[in-house]
Order: structure tokens, then sequence, then C-alpha cells
């Protein structure tokens, strides 16, 4: 809507990134528990994974965000 096509492809290429490294963390962290029919005292195998994922998509968001806001303000300033 904002004509932003690159940087919103971009975003939207970081966040899916981040949402796939932490839900196959997740299915790793599941499938292990599954295997040893309880929690699993140790999660650091899988955990940088994981947490590669979460920052991700949390810098993806913080992006669109700050992205968004931006698009507000300026829309303002034009008067639009």
């Amino acid at each position: 809507m904002a004509r932003r096509r690159v940087a919103g492809i971009l975003q939207l290429a970081v966040s899916q990134t981040g949402f796939a490294l932490t839900l196959v963390w997740a299915l790793l962290f599941v499938r292990e528990w599954v295997r040893l029919g309880r929690f699993p005292a140790d999660v650091a195998p899988h955990l940088a994974l994981g947490f590669t994922g979460a920052m991700l998509f949390l810098f993806a968001w913080v992006w669109s965000l700050i992205s968004s806001v931006g698009i507000l303000l300026r829309s303002r300033k034009s008067g639009l």
C-alpha cells in the first residue's frame, strides 16, 4: 500500500526464515521428548537454532514496526 515492495518482501523473507528456524527447533525438541518418553533435561543441542530463529523473527517485526511508523509520520506531514 505504501509502495515499499522491496522492504516488505525482505521483511517477509526474514520473518518467515526466523519462524521456520524456530519451528524446526520446536519439532526437534518434541521429537526428542517423544523419543525419551519424558521432558528432555538438555535443550541445548538445537537451542541456537531456535534462538536464531526467534531473533530473526523479532528483528523483522521491529523493522516492520519502524517502517510502519515512518510511513505513518510521512503521510501525516504530507497531509494525505
